[in-house]
């Protein structure tokens, strides 16, 4: 199979478009259920190339429906220069592949302060979203998710079951 260009995914993007607004609630759903009860003081987005574009176009309007500071940065500045994350801040790494080695480099910045971050990406098997499956089995099988028995983490090579 060829590599998708960006030509490719313009000439998608009516169809997806279409797709994402039919099913919004259940694209949705996950990151409210994330921030439900919280109280965001600022979101910051951390994404590079095209993902970094959208969240430029998508800026004026989060901050007039949310009423909160939002704040661009890409994952190379995030991960090196400016991670100062604070406790009421909602991170979200947008990877379009989900495989930028700098997008997973803010993430494993983001893991070792021991915040969180919602990584939105297009691709199901990216590292970003195979944490957020694990996240989930350890809510509904440890008894404690946040210090797990069974789904463990061996870095350098992905996760395992105890």
């Amino acid at each position: 199979m060829n590599k998708l260009t960006m030509l490719d995914y313009v000439k998608e993007t009516p169809g997806v478009l279409r797709t994402n607004i039919e099913q919004y609630t259940t694209l949705v759903d996950p990151l409210m259920k994330e921030v439900q009860g919280k109280e965001i003081k600022r979101i910051l987005l951390v994404a590079s190339g095209s993902s970094h574009n959208a969240c430029y176009c998508a800026r004026s309007f989060v901050e007039k429906v949310s009423g909160l500071e939002v704040r661009i940065i890409t994952p190379y500045t995030f991960t090196y220069y400016e991670n100062d994350i604070k406790e009421n801040d909602l991170v979200l790494v947008v990877t379009q592949s989900g495989l930028s080695t700098n997008a997973i480099e803010a993430l494993k910045i983001i893991k070792k302060k021991e915040c969180k971050a919602i990584c939105l990406t297009g691709n199901k098997n990216s590292e970003g979203t195979v944490a957020v499956h694990i996240r989930h089995l350890r809510e509904k099988l440890e008894i404690e998710p946040s210090d797990p028995r069974h789904f463990k983490v061996v870095w350098g090579q992905g996760y395992k079951f105890e």
